[in-house]
């Protein structure tokens, strides 16, 4: 839908690109682990932080025009930025790109988290 909204002419603008804190280091959920794990390691290998790595995902999507990041921190603002200075190869991109949850997935477990 994202990529019909953009052929239309519309700007995307990305709120929870980090899933609401999920996709970050401070996650430790069960569940996440194991994508946790593989996300790490690719992160490791472009030398920059787990949410840098989501937050490039969705800069590389051609629909996107703006990533809100929710940087409540300077820290938290440098690290999301190093999103602007890499670029993921093509297949790292399907490889991250196939982690994704489906909508309904998504708004389930955002809405049990505890800070909600």
């Amino acid at each position: 839908i994202l990529q019909i909204a953009y052929e239309t002419g519309l700007g995307i603008i990305v709120k929870e690109a980090l899933a609401n804190g999920r996709l970050t280091d401070r996650n430790e959920e069960e569940k996440f682990k194991e994508k946790k794990k593989l996300l790490l390691q690719m992160a490791a290998n472009y030398k920059v932080s787990l949410d840098a790595l989501a937050l490039t995902v969705v800069c590389q999507q051609p629909w996107c025009h703006v990533v809100l990041s929710g940087a409540t921190t300077v820290q938290q603002l440098q690290s999301n930025f190093q999103s602007q200075i890499v670029t993921l190869d093509t297949a790292d991109l399907r490889k991250l790109l196939a982690l994704k949850e489906t909508p309904e997935e998504y708004w389930a477990t955002r809405s049990a988290l505890p800070w909600n």
